[in-house]
């Protein structure tokens, strides 16, 4: 004989322990003083630098609309019974938004050091794995279809981000909370290297400052010279070479899509060619890109270190329809 149980009732006992287990509250709470830390840094360097921060356009706004996410998710999850407990994936959003404008910013004010640029050495490491990154810039240069292929792939980093953390936490509750962890981790890792190994990339090195991909330089260069005394955060650039956090963050977003038919295979096609592109359009070194690999397995190892042995569980979107049958 078997009794159905409504999926209410079998779901209502594991959301505590799913969505808002002790655990869950602890790693958002310390993530929450990851990014106030993180925040306050770039106010301490611009009160020592004395290179002030403008205000973004819009600051107000945009804060508003990324926290009137918030309750509306939770509203809506819990009338609908679609994804219930997703609201957590307004708040991850907030905390990644933020902490990558905070964290972006501190980039700034660590480019100051004034240690000569190791380009040069980054060119010999390229040599000894037999990579020449001219040859590489003027062969996709040659064929237009595939310098404009690059330049797609390249950009999909900031969207591939923000939907697999609107959507793996719909399927995998665990997974949401793990990613920021991951994506903290791996983007100190990237900036604080940068602090201690400057490096301006293969546009400036080569210069091909003519590239659309080479408007950083204006910024780092700027930083290092001293000429740049107000940090922009309404124009904000990627200004790191090395490691490659587009590398580094390519394998992180594949591990976290495992599991998954069709998205997982597609992904790593994706992020591969992303990870490619980033030599020529966001001028990267090989050793950049190897930097950032090593960044990325590293952040695999810190995120399994969090997961534990405890066994993921995999939860359907739409739980009024589920009933589970017992003997």
């Amino acid at each position: 004989m078997s009794l159905g149980k409504s999926a209410s009732e079998v779901v209502g006992a594991g959301d505590a322990t799913e969505w808002a287990s002790p655990r869950e509250r602890w790693a958002s709470l310390i993530q929450w003083g990851i990014v106030i830390s993180v925040g306050l840094m770039d106010l301490i360097l611009a009160r020592i630098t004395g290179i002030s921060l403008s205000l973004p356009i819009r600051a107000v706004e945009t804060s508003a609309a990324i926290f009137a996410v918030w309750p509306f998710a939770a509203i809506f999850t819990r009338l609908s019974g679609f994804a219930v407990g997703c609201e957590v994936i307004a708040e991850n959003l907030a905390k990644l938004l933020l902490f990558s404008f905070f964290a972006c910013a501190l980039s700034y004010y660590l480019a100051i050091n004034p240690a000569p640029l190791h380009d040069a050495l980054m060119v010999e490491i390229d040599r000894f794995f037999g990579f020449s990154w001219q040859d590489f810039f003027g062969s996709v240069g040659s064929h237009p279809a595939l310098a404009t292929s690059f330049s797609y792939l390249y950009v999909i980093l900031v969207p591939e981000t923000l939907l697999l953390l609107l959507f793996i936490g719909a399927i995998y509750p665990r997974r949401p909370s793990l990613f920021i962890s991951s994506y903290f981790f791996s983007l100190l890792i990237t900036i604080w290297a940068f602090a201690l190994f400057p490096v301006a990339g293969p546009f400036v090195y080569f210069q091909h400052l003519d590239m659309p991909g080479a408007h950083y330089v204006e910024h780092y260069m700027g930083m290092r010279s001293g000429a740049l005394t107000t940090i922009p955060l309404y124009d904000l650039r990627g200004i790191v070479s090395f490691p490659s956090f587009h590398v580094s963050n390519a394998l992180i977003i594949v591990y976290f899509l495992r599991g998954l038919p069709v998205v997982f295979p597609l992904a790593v096609i994706a992020n591969a060619g992303m990870s490619v592109a980033a030599l020529y359009v966001g001028g990267h070194y090989l050793s950049d890109a190897l930097g950032g690999l090593v960044v990325g397995l590293a952040t695999i190892a810190f995120t399994q270190w969090l997961e534990g042995a405890t066994a993921e569980t995999r939860r359907p979107l739409w739980k009024k329809q589920i009933t589970v049958a017992s003997a």
